[in-house]
């Protein structure tokens, strides 16, 4: 986070840097859920979770996606 970000009730921050892999092979996504949640509930590193599903910085994810986390 940077001094311009603002802190939203509910949302996940983590204190330590992300891990590279989730320790679940994959996550089926649900209706309406950006890549940035998805790396938010298993821990890991956006550009990781793009670079392993071949997707864009916060694209929308079709409901029943299966994404891959390792």
């Amino acid at each position: 986070m940077t001094d311009r970000d603002v802190a939203r009730p509910g949302e996940i921050y983590y204190l330590a840097p992300k891990a590279r892999r989730a320790k679940v092979p994959f996550h089926i996504s649900g209706r309406g859920q950006t890549t940035r949640e998805v790396a938010n509930i298993y821990g890991i590193r956006l550009k990781h979770l793009i670079r392993y599903n071949q997707l864009t910085l916060n694209q929308l994810i079709t409901g029943s996606q299966v994404l891959w986390l390792q």
